[in-house]
């Protein structure tokens, strides 16, 4: 039987959906392929953007002046430069400095779902970011939790449509504050706090009153505190009328990131009717930076059950 030579369009198809990397070695051991090749969007599960090298998906590169075939931890400018589709990116990683290593200018504006680090001094935001990727499913800052921070959260067009906010710190002075941000989930490392932080913080997001519901998420290795805060949560369910609560933000994360396992030692979540229109939860699981605590409320219609 007669081999039929692959048209220009399935040639066209074939290269859009390979991996990035085998896109990269294809063209390094047929440079003809390379127009087609550029002509195609881009895909990419991570890019890691650093001073010395990038990493796509699982392989590193550095960047030099001519790529081989049977060299290919090397990428040459030429191979990221010349691109006239956009380029998606699920994983976006770049330095809080904003220190790279040179990058041809055409290589920029990528269609974002995750991205570490924001920084408010970092100038490769506007250049990496393209607007379209809003809203972004995830945002890591890796800065505490300031006034001046809250502020550029509120005014900021990626940050505050970002569907998940990661902030590593939250001072207790501010964790009320925390309850008002606009995104939908917000997660934050604390490493002390008391009882009464939390209900200053369930009371600031039962006033926030969101159609849409919000989503807390505490990351921390205090047993105590959390025994406490299932405590004080108990208390607030007595006299009142049980509730299922599936939280669609919290499975989606946990989806995210495999490690994470039930909570042995908070096995049960609790969840009730505040009132008429209202449910709030509390949750645990486990992972290895310590107990991941969510505190949830969701807008409802009790009469409609």
């Amino acid at each position: 039987m007669d081999s039929k030579p692959i048209s220009y369009p399935a040639l066209s198809c074939v290269i859009k959906y390979l991996e990035a990397n085998r896109r990269f070695r294809l063209v390094a051991q047929c440079p003809s392929l390379e127009k087609l090749e550029k002509a195609q969007p881009l895909i990419m599960t991570d890019l890691v953007l650093g001073r010395n090298s990038i990493r796509v998906n699982e392989v590193k590169y550095t960047i030099g002046t001519e790529s081989k075939f049977d060299d290919p931890a090397t990428l040459t400018m030429n191979q990221l430069d010349g691109r006239r589709s956009k380029i998606n990116v699920s994983y976006l990683e770049v330095p809080e400095d904003g220190l790279i290593l040179e990058l041809p200018e055409s290589f920029e504006k990528f269609k974002v779902g995750y991205f570490v680090y924001w920084s408010s001094d970092n100038p490769l935001i506007d250049r990496f970011i393209d607007r379209k990727s809003i809203p972004l499913y995830s945002i890591i800052i890796p800065q505490s939790l300031s006034m001046e921070m809250l502020s550029r959260i509120e005014q900021d067009e990626i940050l505050k449509t970002a569907k998940h906010l990661d902030i590593r710190h939250v001072p207790r002075e501010l964790f009320h504050l925390f309850g008002t941000l606009p995104n939908k989930l917000a997660l934050t490392y604390i490493y002390s706090g008391e009882v009464f932080d939390f209900l200053n913080l369930i009371d600031t997001m039962i006033q926030q009153n969101r159609k849409e519901g919000l989503s807390r998420c505490f990351v921390t290795c205090d047993v105590e505190l959390v025994e406490d805060l299932y405590k004080v949560f108990r208390v607030l369910a007595e006299d009142k009328d049980s509730a299922i609560f599936d939280i669609e933000e919290y499975e989606e994360y946990v989806e995210f990131d495999e490690d994470f396992i039930k909570c042995n030692e908070f096995p049960n979540e609790i969840a009730f009717w505040i009132d008429d229109t209202m449910v709030i939860s509390v949750k645990a699981m486990t992972f290895d930076d310590g107990f991941h605590i969510w505190i949830s409320i969701r807008k409802d219609d009790k009469s409609q059950l």
